[in-house]
């Protein structure tokens, strides 16, 4: 693709890049349904960027024919622009280690691309439906959803969420790489800088990926803390002046659910329902306390 948005060959080289820590469990997964897809084998890369893995995830990955990079600076974004400098396609998609892709999600990953003000396509992520509560609840809640995040509702403009995304090279050479300052919402923040140009983000809904939720209460906290702080990181980047944010909504769904679990009649509740308060709750604090927290960091005043 050229920077006007229009394809130069039917099956341009896509470089695939997943950043992995500590995922021994889905890695080889991911892995092999990127070597399954149905796109010709030739004109796609996978690199796997190891970000300072413990469990062997690395190892693993050795096992398979990708290419296998390190990157020592923590957070996934770093290794992400990791993949992208030592990569060779004309566009570039990202996937994450706890991942499973469907054998056409490249080709309608590309297909998504027919307009010239297209500078970034956001595929959807559907849920592995898991066995245990935390799973199944977010799975429920549709946590990760790329459909929300392009309709301009998650974080105000669009974005796509690298579990599931592809930018033409281009993009990067324009607006730069990642963000590598925050834990969270680089992705988002890349959208920002896409849609402050006046192109946009595409959804495109038939490329799909499985994503596997966090698997425990701890899990969910540690990701929305970790969502939390992302979000006075960007507000730091795009405040426009401004030295505070005010939003109640997450304050107001705090105290909802707190009141659920000492209204709701326990003993009616089944599985995922009766524990769905606890779970909202842990979810709200969480991310309050992220934003709390990323305020000190960042000098910014996010409440």
């Amino acid at each position: 693709m050229n920077d006007s948005g229009r394809f130069t060959e039917k099956h341009p080289f896509v470089s695939v890049i997943v950043p992995v820590k500590d995922m021994a469990e889905t890695i080889g997964i991911c892995i092999e349904s990127l070597l399954a897809l149905d796109y010709p084998g030739d004109r796609y890369e996978i690199i796997i960027v190891d970000n300072g893995s413990m469990d062997g995830s690395r190892d693993i990955a050795l096992k398979y024919p990708v290419k296998v990079l390190d990157e020592a600076k923590p957070g996934s974004y770093a290794a992400r622009n990791r993949g992208i400098k030592e990569s060779r396609g004309e566009y570039i998609a990202f996937t994450d280690a706890d991942c499973r892709v469907t054998p056409a999600w490249l080709t309608n990953m590309v297909k998504a691309f027919r307009g010239h003000r297209t500078w970034c396509v956001a595929g959807r992520i559907s849920p592995v439906h898991g066995n245990t509560v935390a799973e199944r609840w977010q799975a429920s809640n549709n946590i990760l959803s790329n459909e929300k995040a392009v309709s301009e509702r998650t974080y105000i403009k669009p974005y796509a969420m690298t579990a599931n995304a592809m930018f033409p090279r281009f993009v990067f050479d324009k607006v730069g790489l990642f963000d590598e300052s925050s834990p969270s919402t680089c992705d988002a923040e890349m959208g920002w800088r896409i849609y402050d140009m006046d192109m946009e983000v595409k959804y495109a809904p038939k490329a799909v990926v499985y994503h596997r939720h966090r698997i425990n209460v701890k899990g969910v906290w540690k990701q929305f803390f970790r969502y939390g702080m992302g979000n006075a990181a960007l507000f730091k980047r795009h405040r426009a002046g401004r030295k505070v944010r005010v939003d109640i909504n997450d304050k107001l769904s705090l105290l909802k659910a707190v009141v659920k679990i000492f209204t709701y009649p326990w003993p009616r509740r089944e599985d995922v329902g009766r524990w769905a308060p606890v779970l909202d709750a842990v979810r709200n604090a969480a991310f309050v306390s992220g934003k709390i927290v990323g305020s000190i960091r960042y000098r910014v005043l996010v409440i």
